[in-house]
């Protein structure tokens, strides 16, 4: 891939514009392939992959990750019972270093967490530049309510898979996600 991470300098307006009619285009993509499901199918479908994706690591940590999203998901099920969201194919790590420009090109990379996701879980991180926000200001974010114009909770539970399924014992901030996304979403679930 020629070019750089668009988090590595600074675009001038004319590349700024070609870069943001790029992600826009994808994201009107994802609109057209969209899909609703119930909240069921959409849990049962991440619950699935990260026990798949467990039992490739067989690890006594993963196992007791997975079983926290087990656990969190049947929450979010009890408190919303029989609801529909949307969904789309979703990159799944859209960020800044994840965007490349050069030669009047854009390009994406790091596609390893691609699936069927939260319609707009892809635009929430890409556009609010969550990956790089320290913790203490994402939790400050999320904790926006009236701001935001997508399902908190939805969001979240795809925010926790993601974490769980990147978890890395040996760093510290692995765990700190994984226990701020949940303590999160059980906070939005008694308010």
């Amino acid at each position: 891939i020629d070019g750089l991470a668009i988090n590595r300098f600074t675009l001038s307006e004319s590349e700024r514009v070609l870069v943001d009619s790029s992600i826009n285009s994808l994201f009107k993509k994802q609109k057209e392939l969209c899909k609703v499901v119930s909240l069921d199918e959409f849990l049962k479908y991440k619950t699935e992959v990260l026990i798949n994706y467990s039992n490739t690591l067989k690890s006594e940590k993963h196992s007791e990750l997975t079983d926290l999203f087990s656990s969190i998901s049947e929450q979010v099920r009890l408190f919303f019972g029989d609801i529909e969201i949307k969904i789309a194919p979703s990159h799944g790590d859209l960020n800044r270093g994840n965007v490349f420009y050069g030669e009047n090109k854009v390009s994406i990379i790091d596609w390893e967490y691609y699936m069927y996701r939260y319609i707009d879980y892809d635009r929430v991180i890409y556009m609010n530049d969550l990956r790089h926000k320290s913790l203490a200001n994402y939790s400050i974010f999320i904790k926006q309510v009236d701001e935001h114009d997508f399902d908190t909770v939805v969001f979240l539970v795809e925010e926790l898979l993601f974490r769980i399924l990147n978890f890395k014992l040996d760093i510290l901030d692995s765990q700190m996600h994984i226990d701020e996304i949940s303590h999160l979403i059980k906070q939005k679930l008694q308010n």
